[in-house]
Order: structure tokens, then C-alpha cells, then sequence
């Protein structure tokens, strides 16, 4: 008997599908769920579709595996020609479909390419509800395995895109695709454009390090952490901090991240005579997360977003006992309440806003801090949900 084979087929392998982690500066939210999963698989492949810079650092078993767009692969014309009778001779969809119809081919053919030589049973998940997730439903759907995807704002939305349009939705809608939201209301959105076989699954951050708080006495702190970006509203939130300086001096604001508008955002601050503000730029998961366990005193987070899944960035601020104003929009509401922050309508005056923060004494903001801890707990700790996640996508 070849005791080595026999190994090698009980094996389990799960192929990761990504827009670019572990390279580049985006979805570093993966950073929390990688480890986890690389404990519950022998060997996790990590598939990336572009890899800009050097790769983070992963767990031992995790592997990087064959490039996107290498070549083609065709998975049949049909569901194509479906799209476009769909469509309705809508020129601007129909090239969408199109572009995107070739982008499952490549995802298709980076995934062949990068299992051709693994034995043992293999497990498919995608981040996002995109083409790599119609890729691994074909293959799903011709017994290869089981298909799972997470689906987070973008990939949920339609009207985030032009011609309020996201294609092959009745594709991926039949294939019967294991899809695993992570707001309630991204659920609710999905359950109406007919997907069926759903989970709910809020993504989790790692409980705070302890570290020694580096606050200031007699100062309070608004932190912001997105991109410069129009969808983000970011000079907003400058504009809610020129207010309450303006009112009370001993105000300061940080903001993690960078963006095309940033340029913009620097002309107002500039031309507003605006001070005590730092824009530390984007920075590495590390160094925000401790940046919020040493500043969690008489610290609010902030976001102004005009659409959002359910912030990660919101969970981690929760877990130091940072107290967030919000947006109501997307899943927002099922991490800010009424108790461990601000909610606010999406058009909302800026002078509504400012008065709202304006109203919390101190006492306030300790209660809120210890219940944004404990909604962070109960809600949102990584090891609980990514847990479960992983219970769901193993069995």
C-alpha cells in the first residue's frame, strides 16, 4: 500500500479567491480570517487577480497560486447569450457582460491551473460575489466541489454601478452557490434579486492588544479610517471637525488612508484655515488597530459614508470602547445603536451632526465606549464568527 497517496487524498485544500491579497494595500481585513483559515485546511491557495508590491507575510501553508490572465478558459456560450437576451439590447450592459464573461474565463483557468497537481478533496470560497464566484459555481456545478462567497457592498449593490447593473445575477442565482453575506441587509438585498441559499456571516476583528493608552488630558479626538474617496465623504467629516474646533479648540482629528481626492482634501483644509488635523495616510492594519488601543479615551469614529456593507474599520474601533457616528445606510445600523453611538440619516446637516456630538458629556461617552466593547464582543469578535464561518463552509 503507498501510505504517501493515501496521505495525500485525504488531504483538504481550500482555494482562496481575492482581488489582490496578500499583495497590495486593500482587503486587509483578510488579515484577521487568513490565520483561521489556515487552520482548518492542510493547504489553502491563495488566487489573486492582480499583485501589485510584495506579498504580506501568510501562514506557512498558504500558497500563492498560478497568475490571472495567463490564458482563457470558455465555460460555454450559453449563459453569455442568456445575459445578452436579458439585457434586452442594452448596448453598455451587454459589454459589461461581456468583459465580465471573460474575466470568468481567466479566474476559470488560474483555478485549473493552480489544483491540476493537488489530490484530496478541495473546497472553493471567493471574497467577493464577482467573477470569481460564477467561476468556482461552474465548478461547483459539474461536481468539483463545493462553492462558497462572501458578499460585502459592491458585489451586493447594483446601483453602485453603472446602469445600476451587476451581470450574471440569474447565473449565479441558479447555480446554487453557497452565499454568505455579512450584513443583514446585504441578506435582504440578495434574497430579492433571488438568491436562495443564504448565510449570514458578519466578518469579526481580533480582541484589542493591551497596550499603555497614549492619550492627551483635556483633549478630544475624532479618527476617521477610509479611502479619499467621493463615496466616502471624507471632506465631510472635515468639515464636521472644522465645526467643532472651531466651537471647542481642544478637538483633534485623524484620518487613516489615501485616495484620489486627497489632493482636494488638502486645499480645503489649507484654504479653511483649518488646523490641528493629522492625515497619516494609509497605513498597515497593525499599525491603525494599535493606533485605536492606545487612543481610546474621549476618542469618536467617524464615517460619512454615502453607502456602505457593514464596516469593518467600525468593529475594530468598537473593540477598544471607541464610540462611532455613522451613516444609516447598508448594515450600518446593526453595529451602531442608540447606545454605543451616534446614527445619523445619510443627509443629515453637517450642523445636525456637529450638534449631536456637541451633546455628549463625558458620562455619555464612557457608557457608550463600554457598550460599543460589548457589542464588539457579542457581535463582531473574529474568533467567534470566523469560527462559525469556517463550521459552515467545511460541513
Amino acid at each position: 500500500m503507498n501510505h504517501s497517496k493515501n496521505f495525500l487524498a485525504s488531504q483538504r485544500s481550500l482555494v482562496f479567491i481575492t482581488a489582490e491579497y496578500p499583495f497590495g494595500k486593500q482587503e486587509t481585513f483578510i488579515e484577521n480570517e487568513i490565520s483561521l483559515l489556515a487552520e482548518a485546511f492542510d493547504h489553502v491557495i491563495v488566487l489573486p487577480k492582480s499583485s501589485p508590491g510584495r506579498p504580506r507575510t501568510m501562514p506557512p501553508n498558504c500558497t500563492i497560486g498560478r497568475p490571472y490572465g495567463a490564458r482563457s478558459a470558455s465555460i460555454g456560450n450559453n449563459p453569455l447569450l442568456n445575459e445578452w437576451l436579458q439585457t434586452r439590447g442594452h448596448l453598455g450592459k451587454g459589454k459589461i457582460a461581456y468583459r465580465s464573461w471573460q474575466g470568468v474565463g481567466k479566474r476559470l483557468t488560474q483555478i485549473m491551473d493552480s489544483t491540476e497537481d493537488i489530490t484530496g478533496e478541495i473546497l472553493y470560497y471567493s471574497y467577493w460575489l464577482d467573477e470569481g464566484a460564477i467561476a468556482i459555481a461552474h465548478i461547483a456545478q459539474r461536481g468539483g466541489g463545493s462553492a462558497t462567497s462572501r458578499a460585502h457592498g459592491w458585489d451586493v449593490y447594483p446601483k453602485r454601478h453603472p446602469y445600476k447593473y451587476l451581470p450574471f445575477r440569474r447565473y449565479l442565482v441558479s447555480s446554487g452557490i453557497m452565499v454568505c453575506p455579512i450584513s443583514k441587509h446585504g441578506e435582504e438585498a440578495l434574497r430579492a434579486q433571488g438568491f436562495t441559499n443564504l448565510h449570514l456571516n458578519y466578518l469579526g476583528t481580533h480582541a484589542p492588544k493591551k497596550m499603555e493608552t497614549t492619550d492627551k488630558p483635556n483633549t478630544k479626538t475624532l479618527v476617521s479610517i477610509s479611502s479619499i474617496i467621493e463615496l466616502k465623504r471624507v471632506q465631510r467629516i472635515a468639515e464636521i471637525f472644522s465645526q467643532l474646533y472651531q466651537q471647542d479648540n481642544t478637538w483633534r482629528w485623524h484620518h487613516f488612508g489615501d485616495g484620489p481626492l486627497e489632493n482636494n482634501l488638502k486645499l480645503w483644509l489649507t484654504t479653511n484655515n483649518v488646523d490641528q488635523y493629522f492625515l497619516h495616510g494609509r497605513q498597515s492594519n497593525t499599525v491603525v488597530y494599535d493606533w485605536l488601543c492606545k487612543n481610546q479615551h474621549n476618542t469618536l469614529f467617524i464615517n460619512q459614508s454615502k453607502t456602505e456593507g457593514l464596516p469593518v474599520s467600525m468593529m475594530e474601533a468598537m473593540s477598544c470602547g471607541i464610540p462611532c457616528v455613522g451613516t444609516n445606510v447598508g448594515g450600518v445600523s446593526e453595529i451602531i445603536d442608540n447606545n454605543n453611538g451616534l446614527l445619523h440619516d445619510v443627509n443629515s446637516s453637517i450642523e445636525a451632526v456637529v450638534q449631536s456630538i456637541q451633546a455628549l458629556d463625558e458620562d455619555s461617552h464612557v457608557y457608550m465606549g463600554k457598550n460599543a466593547k460589548k457589542t464588539w464582543e457579542s457581535k463582531f469578535n473574529a474568533e467567534k464568527n470566523y469560527t462559525a464561518f469556517l463550521k459552515g463552509l467545511t460541513t
